[in-house]
């Protein structure tokens, strides 16, 4: 913890002086910026290992910030994204952006240490539970966050956990969502959907090939073209990985 080095990025003063004291008081060493420019020019300048965004800052967008931190190249800081206007679109977002964990405002600070920690220390192996057995919206809302902080080991009971995270879980999903409208996905849109490059989301593919995931063949249409598919495995398991992460099964909407 001593090592640990935290950017908070809010637009309220008042909020970044409570969270920074909260963090100095637990031994953290803490940055505070109120613009995204002088955030990434300090992440530019000094090794950040975690950073606290808000994803509303006025005339700017913490989410597609949150994309470009991601696209970095190691080592790069891990993104806990905090917002009071969290929906469901918020935070199916939010995962599309590779944070790492996400917090509803207002929180307490033994929740944002509990983030961080969780950060810092790796994923737990148990979803947490509701703690009210019939939950409001908002606390079904705050509920489906929690689940989603642990969405890396719930992946593990359905997919082998070398594909559960980074651009190969990003690829499966894209896939898999794919397949389920019934199109076609090609590797140049996975790998633009992912950030990387062509040669690189053709390694991914080949992985998920070889676990039997997915097939790629040949563009009916244009033969020079491939297209990447879910396999019948591949399907049920997604199926059932994204059933198991429904806000309906949370008691949401």
């Amino acid at each position: 913890m001593l090592n640990t080095r935290i950017l908070v990025l809010d637009d309220e003063q008042e909020l970044l002086s409570d969270i920074s004291e909260i963090l100095e008081h637990h031994r953290y060493r803490v940055f505070a910026e109120q613009s995204i420019a002088s955030a990434r020019r300090l992440i530019d300048k000094e090794n950040i290992d975690i950073l606290l965004l808000d994803v509303r800052i006025p005339g700017q967008d913490g989410l597609t910030f949150a994309r470009s931190i991601a696209q970095r190249p190691p080592p790069r800081p891990s993104v806990i994204l905090m917002s009071g206007y969290a929906t469901m679109e918020t935070l199916v977002l939010a995962i599309r952006a590779s944070a790492a964990d996400f917090l509803i405002k207002p929180f307490s600070s033994v929740e944002m240490l509990e983030a961080l920690r969780r950060v810092e220390n790796g994923w737990g192996e148990t979803p947490v539970r509701a703690a009210n057995p019939k939950p409001t919206k908002e606390g079904a809302l705050r509920d489906a966050a929690r689940l989603w902080q642990h969405q890396r080991s719930l992946r593990s009971r359905f997919f082998p956990s070398a594909v559960c995270s980074g651009a190969t879980w990003e690829i499966l999903l894209q896939v898999g969502f794919a397949h389920q409208q019934g199109r076609p996905e090609y590797p140049s849109s996975l790998a633009a959907g992912a950030g990387i490059s062509i040669t690189t989301a053709l390694r991914h593919i080949a992985d998920l090939e070889t676990l039997g995931l997915v097939t790629k063949q040949s563009d009916g249409n244009d033969r020079r073209r491939s297209v990447i598919a879910m396999t019948a495995d591949g399907d049920a398991r997604m199926r059932e990985y994204l059933a198991s992460v429904t806000p309906e099964s949370l008691g949401y909407g």
